[in-house]
């Protein structure tokens, strides 16, 4: 997980969220007094380009933990769904279930060794940080899920566009809901709002309809 990326999350709620109350001198002390305290941390680490990268964009650096939930995941659903000869209708399925899993599977989140510190710090300014970090996990392993299908041989090109525009939905919902959790407000639930055509589980269930 990376550090200047939950700081620049910090920085840039007020801009991603213009309604969002910023009057109280508490929350934006609050604010400032994190971003401190996670520099001030992290002090000891060069600062690096490479660490600016949006851990859900990049491949490399998915945590070995999202890696293992998502393997479980894709087994869990294989062991599912019956065979089909139809290899595109399979596929259609396969991701379909996995990404609602993914969104939905209930996860234990580990605090890693190297992560102590930044735990310590959240819980210190009263932010969960278990609860920051399951968000991360989920849009690391949306992140997994495109790779595996834009690498499909099965899927067509619009097959591939449909599950991508659902992914960035998800993620997007995730991160509004990591923002939240920065700026001291109680995250909204995730519902399936299918009513909604635009929203990311409504387009998610009509592919293959």
């Amino acid at each position: 997980m990376s550090s200047i990326s939950m700081i620049k999350a910090i920085a840039g709620y007020a801009t991603i969220n213009p309604t969002a109350d910023y009057s109280h001198t508490s929350s934006i002390n609050k604010h400032t007094e994190f971003s401190q305290k996670l520099q001030h941390a992290q002090a000891p680490k060069p600062v690096t380009i490479d660490m600016a990268v949006n851990v859900a964009n990049n491949h490399e650096n998915v945590s070995e933990q999202a890696k293992a939930l998502y393997q479980d995941i894709k087994y869990e659903v294989r062991a599912q769904l019956q065979k089909n000869p139809d290899t595109r209708t399979y596929e259609q399925d396969f991701y379909k279930l996995s990404i609602q899993e993914i969104m939905e599977v209930p996860i234990k989140v580990v605090i890693e060794r190297d992560e102590m510190r930044e735990a310590a710090l959240f819980n210190s300014l009263g932010i969960d940080f278990l609860a920051y970090k399951e968000l991360g996990l989920r849009q690391e392993m949306l992140s997994l899920a495109e790779n595996d299908i834009k690498e499909s041989q099965s899927l067509l090109a619009t097959d591939k566009e449909d599950f991508i525009d659902a992914i960035k939905g998800f993620t997007a919902q995730l991160e509004d809901q990591k923002n939240a959790l920065l700026g001291g407000i109680a995250p909204d639930e995730l519902g399936k709002n299918l009513e909604d055509r635009s929203s990311p589980w409504a387009k998610l269930l009509s592919i293959g309809q």
